[in-house]
C-alpha cells in the first residue's frame, strides 16, 4: 500500500485551513499573548502608582515607559541583524517557547517593586510584544501561505 500523502495546509481551501489544529493553536497563541499585553498596558499606570508612592518616581517611570514602548523595534532589529530572529522564526516550537518565556519574564519583573526591575521590564515588554507579532505573521505565512494570509491573520486577530 502507498502511504497517504497529506496535502500541505497552504494548498488547502480557506475553510479547511480554519478547521485545522494549526489554526486553533495560532488563535490560542495570539489570543493569550494579546490579552496579556493588553492587560499589562491597561494596568501599568495604576500599578506603578501603587508600587511607587513617590509621585516623582511614578511619573518618571511612566514617562520612561511611554518613551520605551515605541522603541521595542530596536532589540528586535538587533536580533534580526545578529541572525537570531532568522534562527528562531523557522522553528515554531522554539519561537513559541521563546516568546512565552519573554512574556513570563516581564510578568515576573512586574512582581519586583524596584526601579531597576521596572526599567528592565520596560525593555523586555516592548521586545516581547514585537516578537509575538513577528512569530504570528511568520507562522501564518509559513503555515497557510500567502493566498490565505490576510484572511487567516484577520480572523486569528479578531478571535
Amino acid at each position: 500500500e502507498k502511504p497517504l500523502l497529506k496535502t500541505p495546509l497552504m494548498d488547502q481551501p480557506l475553510m479547511q485551513q480554519m478547521r485545522s489544529a494549526e489554526f486553533g493553536y495560532l488563535v490560542c497563541f495570539m489570543s493569550m499573548h494579546t490579552y496579556r499585553q493588553g492587560f499589562f498596558l491597561a494596568t501599568l499606570g495604576p500599578q506603578v502608582e501603587a508600587f511607587f508612592p513617590d509621585e516623582a518616581t511614578a511619573d518618571f517611570l511612566q514617562d520612561l515607559f511611554n518613551i520605551a514602548l515605541p522603541l521595542g523595534f530596536i532589540p528586535m532589529l538587533l536580533c534580526t541583524v545578529s541572525g537570531l530572529t532568522g534562527f528562531i522564526l523557522p522553528k515554531p516550537r522554539l519561537a513559541f517557547v521563546a516568546v512565552t518565556a519573554l512574556s513570563m519574564l516581564y510578568g515576573l519583573l512586574m512582581l519586583v517593586h524596584t526601579q531597576a526591575a521596572f526599567i528592565s521590564l520596560f525593555v523586555v515588554f516592548p521586545f516581547a510584544s514585537q516578537f509575538v507579532f513577528s512569530i504570528f505573521y511568520f507562522n501564518t505565512a509559513d503555515t497557510f501561505g500567502y493566498a490565505s494570509f490576510g484572511r487567516i491573520a484577520g480572523v486569528s486577530s479578531t478571535l
